[in-house]
């Protein structure tokens, strides 16, 4: 019977350290598909309403994806291959400057 509760108690670590491992570090996720622009989470400054309007002129290609990622006291930004250079220097601009 002791066996049995050490078993499942390290079973249960392993899962919750899996959990851990692999839940998302992002502050926040801009994801474009058919169906139009995606925010999950929220841009610190910034409304989702607004950022959803400026995504969608931009006419991003589906599958295109920008995370905000947790950096010292603010955030960086990564892009998918799906966005163009150009574009992505736009979106820092408008995701970075202050309102």
């Amino acid at each position: 019977m002791g066996r049995v509760i050490i078993l499942a108690v390290i079973v249960g670590a392993i899962i919750w350290g899996l959990r851990v491992m692999l839940r998302s570090r992002h502050l926040f996720e801009i994801r474009v598909d058919r169906e139009g622009v995606r925010l999950k989470g929220s841009v610190p400054g910034r409304r989702n309403g607004d950022i959803i309007e400026f995504f969608a002129g931009l006419r991003l290609t589906s599958g295109s994806r920008i995370q905000g990622m947790p950096d010292g006291y603010g955030f960086r930004l990564v892009f998918n291959q799906d966005v163009p250079a150009g574009t992505q220097q736009r979106i820092r601009n408008y995701l970075m400057l202050k309102p």
